[in-house]
């Protein structure tokens, strides 16, 4: 058999290509299942994500349309459509919730790489979540994950409504969209506790804001949260520090609340790990911030070899 671990966004556009995989999660959409959107959620435009759309329009029937997202730099009191370069470093580390990092690292793929305005697929995330479980729902199936046995190919796992209920399947091949420290976690591996990352406090409240900018980054730290996103009709802040989350939500009016353990990663920076018969495909997956969206479809198109280009 070959697996999909993990039915979040990651997980379903892999099984999108790959559609003789099995997918095992403990819940389906992952961060797009949420009340709120967290952040920005955007598909960026290249040739992987042109052809993905057009796929997704063959198989479902749904079109989508570009659009450009406007970015923003808050600091020295007002919103600039320009981020020194330094200031980078300095977002990396507020965000993140560390007083150290290396400089290389901390400017590749993080704050939108300082660009003021780019064109993206106004991508309809829900859709295509609630398309891929009609179509694929008898082979989407809900479970948790228990021990990986690397050495036999086998998975280790029990029903998510009846916990007392266990099951084992071997794999061929695993696809893993879970976060790395999970994986190596499950599969005994020590080196899962060597992973470092931060946690996120996301924060719904009333869209105070109107201007040209879809989101807007907070560098330093002349405010507590280091981006908004704004929506139609509400805005989604998101916060490093738990002290100032919890402060700030005490003195607004928050219309929903959320928390990702496993927000940001700390990049790897000597460490490296491969499996035989195991790809690993999503940020979390790879522990590389950088590896976006764009990266997983550009990955799972190259696993089912559809990209003739």
């Amino acid at each position: 058999m070959n697996i999909i671990l993990g039915g979040g966004l990651a997980g379903l556009i892999t099984k999108f290509y790959n559609p003789d995989y099995v997918v095992f999660t403990k819940d389906i959409g992952g961060q797009f299942s949420n009340k709120f959107q967290l952040g920005p959620r955007f598909l960026h435009k290249n040739i992987y994500t042109s052809k993905f759309v057009q796929d997704v329009y063959e198989a479902f029937d749904f079109n989508t349309k570009t659009k450009t997202i406007n970015v923003g730099y808050y600091y020295d009191g007002t919103v600039h459509k320009e981020c020194p370069t330094d200031l980078a470093v300095q977002y990396y580390l507020k965000s993140r919730r560390i007083k150290d990092a290396d400089v290389n690292i901390a400017k590749q793929g993080i704050m939108s790489n300082s660009q003021n305005k780019y064109d993206v697929f106004d991508f309809d995330f829900s859709l295509f979540i609630k398309k891929m479980t009609e179509k694929y729902g008898n082979s989407i199936k809900l479970a948790m994950l228990k021990h990986i046995h690397l050495q036999d190919q086998r998975l280790y796992l029990y029903d998510v409504a009846y916990k007392d209920i266990e099951t084992t399947c071997q794999y061929y091949q695993l696809i893993s969209t879970i976060p790395l420290n999970y994986f190596l976690q499950f599969a005994g591996n020590e080196l899962y506790d060597k992973l470092q990352y931060s946690s996120i406090y996301f924060c719904m409240a009333e869209n105070p804001y109107v201007g040209m900018y879809d989101y807007v980054y907070f560098p330093t730290n002349e405010k507590p949260y280091y981006r908004a996103t704004y929506n139609d009709n509400y805005v989604t802040y998101e916060f490093s520090d738990y002290k100032a989350y919890t402060k700030f939500i005490g003195e607004i009016s928050a219309l929903h609340q959320m928390t990702m353990e496993i927000g940001h990663v700390i990049d790897l920076k000597n460490e490296s790990f491969s499996f035989p018969f195991i790809e690993f495909i999503g940020r979390l997956a790879t522990w590389q911030h950088k590896d976006r969206l764009e990266k997983v479809v550009e990955h799972a198109q190259y696993l089912a070899g559809s990209m003739g280009i």
